[in-house]
Order: C-alpha cells, then sequence, then structure tokens
C-alpha cells in the first residue's frame, strides 16, 4: 500500500517537527508551506531566545517539559549545546501567587531538586547585581531552568528536515490563501498566493494564530500577543549582569533573559 502525500500549512515549531518527524518514520512526500524560509518569521519560534522549564501547574505540561529538558540537554542530540541552565525566578504579586504556589508544588510532586520559595534578602544576597527594593515580589526559585536560541534551534530542525528528503516551499508559493476542498466536502490542499493549488492526500494547519484566516475557527481560537523590546548592552553592562538568571514578573510584564556576552539581552 502506498504511503499518502502530506502537506503540511506552517513551517513554525509544530509544523517543523510534524515535517520532521513523519519523514523519520518512513513518509516520503512530505511538504511544508510557508511564506518565509525556515526559520520562518511568522513563527513564534523564530526568536532570539525562549525560556525552557517544566514549572507548570497543569501536569501534562510538566510532563512535556521534563521530556523537552532531556532532549536539550542531550549531547548527542540535534539541538546539543543549544540550552543555556541560568536558572529562572518566577515572580508574583496579589493575582498570580495561585500560579506560583501551582508551580512549586508541581515541582515537589516531580521531586526537582533545588524548587524553592526564595526571599528579596537571598536573592539580593545571591545576586548583588540586583539593586531594586522588589517590593511586593514573592519569588519562586527553579534552578533546572533556563533558555535557547530558539531561532537557531528551528532552522536546525528544519535543515534536518529537508536532509531526510521533506520538501520546503516559500514566497507567494508558500503562502497559503484558501483551503481546497473536493465535491464531497473533504479537504484536498490548498491555494497560494500565487494561484499555485498544491494537492495532497493529507492537509495538515500548523498555522498558529494565522488559523482563522483559513478556517472559521473564532469559538476555537483567540489569537493573543506581547510586547517585546529588545536592549543592546555596552560591554560593560555585559561583563556586570552576565551571570544573573532569567526574571520573570507574570503581573508587571517583566522578563529579563540574558544572552550571552556580547550579544543581545531581551526584556
Amino acid at each position: 500500500m502506498s504511503q499518502p502525500s502530506i502537506l503540511i500549512v506552517g513551517g513554525g515549531a509544530f509544523g517543523t517537527s510534524t515535517a520532521y518527524h513523519l519523514s523519520h518514520r518512513g513518509y516520503a512526500d512530505v511538504t511544508v508551506l510557508d511564506r518565509f524560509a525556515a526559520p520562518s518569521k511568522d513563527a513564534a519560534a523564530t526568536d532570539l531566545n525562549k525560556i525552557v522549564r517544566y514549572d507548570y501547574p497543569n501536569p501534562l505540561y510538566t510532563k512535556l517539559g521534563l521530556e523537552a529538558m532531556r532532549v536539550w540537554k542531550d549531547p548527542n542530540s540535534l539541538f546539543r549545546d543549544l540550552f543555556r541552565p541560568t536558572g529562572w525566578i518566577m515572580s508574583a504579586h496579589e493575582m498570580t501567587r495561585d500560579f506560583l504556589k501551582a508551580a512549586y508544588e508541581s515541582g515537589v510532586k516531580e521531586k526537582r531538586k533545588g524548587v524553592k520559595w526564595m526571599s528579596i534578602a537571598e536573592t539580593k544576597s545571591k545576586w548583588p547585581e540586583f539593586t531594586g527594593s522588589f517590593d511586593g515580589w514573592t519569588n519562586l526559585w527553579s534552578p533546572e531552568a533556563g533558555w535557547v536560541p530558539s531561532g537557531e534551534a528551528l532552522l536546525r530542525f528544519a535543515t534536518a528536515a529537508q536532509a531526510n528528503g521533506v520538501k520546503y516551499v516559500s514566497g507567494n508559493a508558500g503562502f497559503a490563501k484558501k483551503i481546497l476542498y473536493n465535491d464531497e466536502g473533504a479537504c484536498i490542499g490548498v491555494l497560494t498566493a500565487n494561484g499555485q493549488a498544491h494537492l495532497a492526500d493529507i492537509v495538515i494547519l500548523c498555522t498558529g494564530a494565522n488559523t482563522a484566516t483559513l478556517i472559521d475557527a473564532k469559538d476555537e481560537i483567540v489569537a493573543r500577543s506581547h510586547c517585546v523590546g529588545i536592549m543592546q548592552l555596552t560591554p560593560d553592562e555585559v561583563e556586570k549582569y552576565k551571570n544573573l538568571p532569567i526574571v520573570d514578573d507574570f503581573e508587571q510584564g517583566t522578563s529579563s533573559k540574558f544572552i550571552s556576552p556580547g550579544s543581545q539581552t531581551k526584556h
């Protein structure tokens, strides 16, 4: 029995992962469509950095986070040497203390060592670079968390998928504008911005916030976003702050990921 042709719309983390794993499971006719070449500029994963952690109140997310952490740390994995184990301070005030409590309890249940509440005095003692008063902050310390250069990780993933036979189509030829159906109402492919019809036995949408432009999903999907600013540190600032952990204030919109010396820092 011949294998089906598979069309994946969207070359972000979900689309690229799907393509990579399908190709390694023996599917030989896999195509990824995206408006941009890998790593796609539309993808949320195409970023300077993303936090890698397992501190989730949701047990499923915790399980997935632990599985992912093992891959990031594996010296033989596709993503070797990308994980930066900086640790992570999660901070809350009135509205998000319950979230932190659930994250703490999840860490304790999984017997993760070092996850603990950290007072402001202890925080400033461990990292004297912090000079603010931190009024009203409740801090949870997660020592095993860290960050990865996620855009580079996505590029490695896509490159490996292509090396295993996955076809990537970008530009207007990869910009899906309309889903195509047959007379029975079954999806048979997509129409792209250049007028080309891409047909396949199986069509998989991995389109994130753009999903609602292709199907009526307003009752199932809500697109959300965050404002992000990037600061270039001076060499002196890099030296001063290079040993700081990730700091994430869930209520005041403060998140800092300090990247290696000489590069950028995201806030």
